[in-house]
């Protein structure tokens, strides 16, 4: 205890100094918080916007046998304030393709919100987005002929005169969509069946659900809230395939920051000898310098974690008022708790599984050294037959994991491959890669030397000087 005690004081009298050692520790943590903050940025502001059914909806009929009438019927439960059924056509105008979407045009569940003109109202008009207007020229009064029946054999009936009456603003718009009433678009095509049908409550209605389910016998009901769910998430994928390909940079900048805290202790405690060799000349074992150099480390850690949450914390809330100044609404990141200790727990262990080795040669210094005029010892050529049974260890578990990589990688057009597992496993490959330099490092860097010297020496005195 007197040792820590020791060491700790040494710590409170110079506590920059401890930032500093532990400065690519507080980068990760920065980092890896900032990742997680910035996850639940995208997740909160992109989210809210990917599902395609409006927020009124409290329950959904789809995925079965939906016939025209049973639509219609399911408007008139009681209980059911609104409901709107979805029809997803499509046909060909002047050659290209043209998807019909059956939507109310007004209301709480419609999808489409006129900006010019006005709704359609019977069969023979649409409305259509500003890209449609674009790509295909429906411009507004615009009359066109479209080929929107077929008979059972796939043949065309007679066309429809289509009459473009308003653009409307849609969540999509691929540059081929049209809008109409579902009575004008089941006239239009003659389909006798829809997709799904979105009900919205009514005030103090009870046993909707039990009531619709028994009209639709055979199709799934489930709740709005599950819907709008499942469609944010679905549309979500990518973004989660971005940040799984972040998350792999932000483990290769752990590893990274381990072994830059390595080297930072060990060239501290090189510069400490001779203060350590004193604790050893008084009495002190190398058991208890070890332990107090170790939780130095962890202490350093813990300090440096606790700055990069705080820092990553104000800079994620920080970002959204600044980017509302220039018009976007990004949502705020709230604050993690169980990833916020997470980080700091990850800093400790990186310092402490950092220290470790420093502070175990550092504890072997020879009382004798305080005597010396030089602050530091010598290095040594040779790293024992446990060094390089390790080193050796960690090499081949790197060759090993490479090894699997490329067994596993995918064929052409791969399906259901999940990348991530791979992606870490590189990851580690190389992080085991990294610590086997570092424990063999000084038993091949002498030859390796050499062996690129022997060119240079060749040139003259300058060359062997160098």
């Amino acid at each position: 205890m007197s040792v820590l005690r020791t060491q700790l004081r040494g710590v409170a009298r110079r506590p920059t100094r401890l930032l500093l050692t532990g400065l690519a520790v507080l980068v990760v943590s920065f980092v890896v918080y900032a990742s997680v903050l910035a996850q639940q940025i995208t997740e909160r502001s992109v989210l809210n916007g990917l599902s395609g059914t409006p927020e009124a909806v409290d329950l959904v009929v789809r995925n079965g046998d939906i016939s025209t009438k049973t639509a219609t019927a399911i408007g008139q439960v009681p209980g059911v304030a609104e409901a709107a059924a979805r029809i997803d056509a499509g046909g060909e105008v002047n050659g290209d393709y043209l998807q019909l979407i059956s939507d109310p045009g007004t209301g709480e569940l419609a999808t489409a919100k006129v900006t010019q003109g006005r709704y359609p109202s019977k069969a023979g008009e649409i409305a259509v987005t500003p890209r449609t207007v674009e790509r295909m020229g429906l411009k507004l009064g615009t009359t066109a002929s479209a080929q929107l029946r077929y008979s059972e054999d796939g043949k065309p009936l007679a066309p429809e005169k289509l009459t473009v009456v308003g653009l409307v603003q849609a969540r999509e718009d691929f540059g081929f969509q049209a809008y109409a009433p579902t009575s004008a678009v089941i006239a239009m095509t003659g389909t006798h069946q829809v997709s799904r049908v979105e009900i919205r409550y009514a005030a103090g209605a009870d046993g909707v659900r039990e009531r619709v389910a028994a009209l639709a016998q055979g199709a799934e009901i489930s709740s709005g809230n599950d819907v709008r769910h499942e469609e944010a998430e679905a549309a979500a994928s990518d973004v989660n395939a971005v940040f799984a390909v972040i998350a792999m940079f932000v483990a290769i900048a752990v590893v990274a920051a381990g072994l830059v805290a390595t080297s930072t202790f060990r060239i501290m405690f090189a510069q400490r000898m001779r203060q350590l060799a004193l604790l050893r000349a008084v009495g002190a074992g190398r058991g208890s310098i070890t332990r107090s150099l170790a939780a130095e480390g962890a202490l350093t850690g813990l300090v440096t974690g606790v700055a990069g949450v705080l820092i990553a914390l104000g800079v994620g809330h920080l970002l959204p008022v600044v980017l509302g100044w220039f018009g976007p609404n990004i949502a705020s990141p709230g604050f993690p708790v169980p990833a916020a200790l997470g980080t700091v727990a990850l800093a400790v262990l990186i310092t402490v599984l950092a220290v470790l080795a420093p502070a175990a040669s550092a504890a072997r210094v020879s009382p004798l050294e305080a005597l010396r005029s030089s602050g530091t010892t010598g290095s040594r050529r040779d790293i024992g037959l446990p060094r390089w049974i390790f080193g050796l260890l960690l090499v081949a578990g790197a060759v090993a994991v490479a090894a699997y990589v490329a067994k596993e990688l995918p064929g052409r057009d791969p399906k259901d491959y999940d990348p991530t597992p791979m992606l870490f496993a590189v990851v580690g490959s190389g992080a085991l890669a990294f610590f086997g330099l570092v424990a063999l490092g000084p038993v091949l860097v002498r030859p390796v030397l050499a062996l690129l010297g022997a060119p240079i020496r060749r040139s003259g005195p300058v060359g062997r000087l160098a």
